[in-house]
């Protein structure tokens, strides 16, 4: 499992447990304990390091926050406003 800073993550078994990619930050071993636990949390994890900069676990983290759901009548007035703001901007007004 090659592993990201930002908690992202890329598996390939054809090339189990090695930087296939060559930009991993990390590399925990794809049938491990921890690699299936990072599958279970994501996105919702931290890294736990050792003395040695290696990462010896995750911790559980609360979900964010989700966006409000926008509805289509919604967007629909705020591209007509934007379109009417350009338009205005166009024409020097």
């Amino acid at each position: 499992m090659v592993l990201y800073n930002d908690g992202n993550f890329v598996t390939n078994s054809a090339y189990p447990d090695t930087d296939f990619m060559g930009d991993a930050d990390y590399v925990v071993p794809d049938d491990s304990e921890l690699a299936e636990k990072i599958k279970t949390l994501y996105p919702n994890f931290d890294f736990v390091f050792d003395d040695d900069g290696n990462i010896a676990d995750v911790t559980a983290t609360e979900p964010a926050e989700k966006l409000p759901e926008i509805t289509l009548e919604q967007r629909v007035t705020a591209t007509e406003n934007a379109v009417e703001e350009l338009i205005s901007m166009i024409m020097g007004g």
